[in-house]
């Protein structure tokens, strides 16, 4: 079990640089290597909805990360070859 900390520096905008995306709800401005990384880096607006913004419209495929344990199924990989 563990935990995972994301950290995000951003910039509350009253217009963002070239070199930054604005989120849509927060008014943040994050840095544009930040958009579509697969983390929601706009974090949340004043009523804690969350501001998903540099995460659509991505063109890329996602990954998705799953934790699992491989090695029950190795065991019976093992068992299964005599």
């Amino acid at each position: 079990m563990g935990f995972r900390a994301v950290w995000t520096e951003v910039r509350l905008r009253d217009r963002c640089s070239d070199h930054e995306f604005a989120c849509h709800m927060t008014h943040f401005c994050i840095s544009k290597a930040l958009k579509c990384n697969s983390i929601n880096n706009c974090g949340k607006d004043v009523t804690g909805s969350e501001d998903k913004s540099d995460e659509t419209d991505c063109k890329h495929l996602r990954f998705i990360v799953v934790e699992t344990t491989i090695a029950p199924v190795i065991n019976r990989m093992e068992q299964c070859r005599y």
